[in-house]
């Protein structure tokens, strides 16, 4: 399935698409872990298939603040 999402390379945890209606032309897409204490930030893009490939691509590994 195209819309099928990956768990959350950091924690684990299933994801979500989720998105924004920003005007008539626009909306924004992204998708975020479930876990509310998981730091994987959301990748916002333009088209849903956008989103789902930005957050399927990611590496797994853990995030760290440099």
């Amino acid at each position: 399935m195209a819309d099928m999402l990956k768990a959350c390379p950091f924690c684990g945890f299933a994801a979500k698409l989720c998105s924004h209606e920003m005007d008539k032309k626009t909306t924004l897409w992204w998708v975020q872990c479930r876990n509310t204490y998981c730091l994987a930030r959301p990748i916002a893009k333009d088209t849903k298939a956008a989103a789902l490939a930005a957050w399927n691509d990611r590496k797994e590994t853990a995030w760290t603040e440099t």
